[in-house]
């Protein structure tokens, strides 16, 4: 895991650089796990394992990357159709 890191930006302003998060270093994990079920108990929803936690957060990224490659093309669909003229019979 690398720490995040801070950057200058091309405005002067610092910018916060990116975390990377690895399921399976077990530190990590168990931050995320006892953070997820922290939330849970405050919110009154179920808590969980530290194993279902973890195979739901190495599941996260697989499930971002398709949907944005679903909305990605679902958008190209409707450029193409303001693109293309109006077809008269």
């Amino acid at each position: 895991v690398q720490p995040i890191t801070r950057a200058e930006g091309s405005d002067g302003h610092s910018q916060v650089g990116e975390a990377i998060f690895d399921k399976e270093d077990n530190l990590a994990v168990d931050f995320v796990a006892a953070a997820a079920n922290l939330r849970a108990s405050n919110f009154g929803i179920r808590t969980d394992t530290w194993f279902n936690i973890k195979g739901m957060a190495g599941n996260i990224i697989h499930a971002i990357a398709t949907t944005n490659a679903i909305i990605s093309g679902l958008i190209v669909v409707e450029a193409v159709k303001v693109d293309l003229p109006l077809v008269t019979v």
